[in-house]
């Protein structure tokens, strides 16, 4: 089914698949200590490079080496890649496939957001990121920065990690990254058009209301005593991508809806726990 080392990629969003010919698992130490010491202005790198030197840190060559060869030859069925989770299934070598999860640190709303002002400035970086190509810190933002940072399960019996099909998966999502690097964003829950877009306006000079810092509705008089819930982590928790998409529809711009994101998730923390609260800081 593979010629010249081609990588079948999985339709990670229920398009028609087709063919990479970029594949493989890194996994190498002095590319990946290169990168951290080339963070300065114009240093860019391919996300699915990242994301594959993220999971292969470690990793056992000959694993590596089949899980390549399950993503080229096309083993691997997407579930899933939103909120920060890769999620899919991997034929192997038994009848059933064997479910497989990628999952990356949790990024709150200011964090994305110092990262995307990288890009927000600037067209030229947008239209780099349409390429392909990010700034180390908005790669970093979108999956990790360390390996230790990002948790892997598989239901098969191979108690590595990662295993041949978590390799796979990883294989399989970086070639789907390469040909469509606008869904590197999408992963976080943020749409590079409406990036864009904001910029456009910034660029036109539209006046942009003025952000309330919630002084004068945290101060302005007294306040009825908080209940104490349960804490949960629900923020952590819940789906983080659909809160990103409700956001997106009453904001006018990327950074007004993360900040949005942002005081969401300041308002939570604030009534799990009152010492959180603005104006006890």
């Amino acid at each position: 089914m593979a010629e010249d080392d081609n990588v079948i990629y999985a339709d990670f969003a229920g398009r028609t698949g087709s063919r990479s010919r970029r594949g493989g698992c890194p996994g190498d130490a002095a590319a990946r200590a290169g990168r951290e010491q080339q963070e300065g202005p114009g240093v860019t790198v391919e996300p699915g490079d990242v994301l594959l030197d993220l999971v292969c840190s470690g990793a056992d060559p000959m694993r590596v080496r089949r899980g390549r060869d399950y993503a080229r030859e096309g083993r691997v069925e997407p579930q899933g890649a939103e909120g920060g989770r890769i999620s899919a299934s991997v034929q192997g070598s038994q009848a059933e496939p064997f479910e497989a999860s990628i999952v990356m640190p949790h990024r709150g709303a200011d964090e994305l957001a110092r990262a995307l002002r990288l890009l927000e400035g600037d067209y030229r970086g947008i239209r780099r990121a349409r390429q392909g190509q990010v700034p180390v810190p908005v790669a970093e933002a979108l999956f990790a920065r360390s390996p230790r940072q990002v948790r892997m399960s598989c239901t098969c019996p191979d108690d590595a990690v990662p295993c041949k099909h978590l390799v796979a998966v990883a294989t399989a999502y970086a070639a789907w990254l390469r040909r469509h690097p606008e869904e590197a964003f999408s992963f976080r829950g943020v749409d590079l058009a409406d990036l864009e877009e904001s910029l456009r306006r910034q660029r036109s000079n539209d006046e942009r209301p003025e952000l309330s810092t919630g002084t004068r509705f945290w101060d302005g008089g007294a306040m009825p005593d908080l209940p104490e819930p349960e804490t949960r982590p629900a923020i952590e928790e819940s789906d983080l991508g659909l809160l990103h998409q409700a956001m997106r529809g009453v904001s006018y711009s990327v950074m007004a809806q993360l900040r949005a994101v942002s005081d969401i998730e300041d308002l939570y923390a604030a009534l799990v726990d009152p010492d959180e609260r603005p104006g006890r800081r």
